[in-house]
């Protein structure tokens, strides 16, 4: 039997446009852009004050910072770096121009790819402060350490200590020796089967989280208050893939891991510097990280946390983080 349908009229009212989400990324995207461009014109095309002060500059840039922290889009993808035309005090070395001229540089413009930045961290969360009790994870603070460098090179042979026998030109210590930067450093020195990975952070001074349960496990950690068996129990790694194939992705899960049950490592104290050397070629979380970092197919953020055990030792905290993008360990620079 055929269904009565109403002869009444519907009327439709058309849907009131909205930028939502999308639409707030989109307008907060093409805003950057246009920043960007104008930063990138050459200075013949710019009228210049050259009367200006270095405090209006210095101005200039506080205001972009603070807006850059309302930002509307994912700082992953657009780094502040790509807004001040450079880099960030006591970063990687650069050139006149703000790019980093070197074979695995620290991104500098929108779509550069085997490169390194800053890593989003807004999002992770760690133990919390009931953790033990509840199994409840909170979002972390800011990580306690700076980043300041990161080296991909392939040696002719293994460098087991980085912090003491990397090859010329590919040592984050050197470099901020040489620029003067005195500050304790901490380094992870992933070995990859030929290829080696050396991320460098720094112990910045008077920071705030000193007195808070991370900060005092930290220092135990970097310090001489902890051994090695114990910081191979502590020291934690958490991956979190951005961008790359499924199969990748599902390989290596947003899962903080302890690095010393799954890949062999050890410790080394230098100048002012603690190095964690991780053999990630022997193990199979090692052997997926290698995966991740090859090919140039993946956009990766990894995070260092030393593991609270006990309640006074929570909630925990972020140590440091990295950003790898489209990272491709067989075109690393030979040496």
């Amino acid at each position: 039997m055929a269904q009565r349908t109403s002869s009444a009229a519907v009327a439709v009212v058309p849907a009131k446009p909205r930028r939502g989400a999308l639409g707030g990324r989109c307008h907060a995207t093409c805003r950057r852009l246009r920043l960007w461009m104008c930063k990138q014109r050459p200075a013949t095309d710019r009228i210049e004050d050259t009367d200006a002060t270095s405090e209006t500059t210095t101005s200039t840039e506080e205001t972009l910072e603070e807006w850059y922290e309302q930002r509307e889009f994912d700082s992953m993808f657009f780094p502040l770096s790509m807004f001040l035309g450079g880099h960030t005090d006591g970063g990687a070395t650069s050139s006149d121009s703000g790019a980093d001229s070197r074979a695995f540089p620290r991104r500098g413009y929108l779509g550069q790819k085997n490169c390194w930045d800053e890593a989003e961290w807004a999002d992770v969360k760690v133990r919390g402060q009931t953790y033990l009790q509840s199994r409840r994870k909170e979002h972390s603070q800011s990580p306690m350490l700076e980043l300041v460098d990161v080296d991909l090179f392939a040696p002719k042979h293994e460098v087991v200590a980085v912090s003491s026998s990397a090859p010329p030109g590919f040592s984050g210590l050197a470099r901020a020796r040489n620029r003067g930067d005195t500050r304790f450093l901490f380094i992870i020195n992933f070995r990859m089967g030929g290829t080696q990975l050396a991320v460098t952070w720094a112990l910045p001074e008077g920071g705030e989280w000193r007195t808070e349960p991370a900060g005092r496990l930290l220092d135990r950690f970097l310090g001489t208050g902890m051994g090695d068996a114990e910081r191979s129990e502590r020291l934690k790694l958490l991956p979190l893939v951005i961008e790359g194939p499924l199969m990748l992705r599902s390989a290596l899960p947003p899962r903080p891991a302890i690095v010393g049950r799954q890949c062999p490592t050890t410790y080394f104290r230098g100048d002012r510097c603690l190095e964690a050397s991780v053999d990630c070629s022997s193990a199979t979380f090692g052997r997926k990280f290698m995966r991740m970092c090859r090919g140039g197919g993946c956009v990766m953020s990894l995070f260092a946390i030393i593991e609270g055990q006990a309640q006074d030792e929570l909630p925990e905290r972020l140590v440091g983080g990295v950003a790898l993008v489209n990272v491709d360990i067989d075109s690393a620079a030979a040496c």
